[in-house]
């Protein structure tokens, strides 16, 4: 992990864990339904380095439900366990949060909309995945361009009617 900093949009320290602290929990605010948590957002300045300059990023953070939240703690005490590691505290604290750092501009794009725009490329990230690890698109065993448009092209059209398949099994299963 990289010793990055930040600043809010003064250019001021900004303390992470102290704005996570400040979001709405669960069905506290008076137009929040039971079990929602209403985003939060902040205009920050990210650092690398001492010499570098700010990137201006927008940060925007949920709680997760109780459930979610206990869930993702279960799942880094293991993975600390099975490493033989400690276990940062942030983490833990951080694991009771969906947090994303995004360049979109806050003008046309609210935090809920960020949201459900990294939901869905998360769901492409996982196609992808799918994808090289089942069809083994990541290592085209062609030298041309021609033989690597057929062959992608028919591992795609693959990768569909298998898809097909499998949502028609899938509604026909009892």
């Amino acid at each position: 992990m990289s010793d990055a900093a930040g600043s809010d949009a003064a250019g001021a320290g900004f303390d992470l864990f102290g704005w996570l602290r400040g979001l709405p929990h669960h069905g506290s605010s008076s137009d929040a339904s039971p079990g929602d948590a209403s985003p939060g957002e902040i205009a920050v300045l990210a650092r690398v380095g001492p010499r570098e300059g700010g990137l201006p990023i927008r940060l925007i953070a949920v709680r997760t439900s109780p459930e979610a939240t206990e869930a993702a703690r279960a799942k880094l005490r293991r993975a600390a366990s099975r490493r033989q590691k400690t276990l940062d505290p942030r983490s833990l604290e951080a694991a009771a949060f969906v947090i994303l750092g995004t360049s979109l501009p806050r003008a046309g794009y609210a935090a809920e909309e960020g949201l459900a725009a990294y939901r869905l490329r998360w769901q492409i990230e996982l196609a992808f995945k799918r994808l090289k690890s089942l069809l083994g698109i990541d290592k085209l065993p062609t030298h041309t361009e021609r033989a690597s448009r057929s062959w992608l092209t028919a591992h795609l059209i693959m990768a569909l009617l298998c898809d097909e398949a499998s949502q028609q099994f899938l509604a026909a299963s009892p």
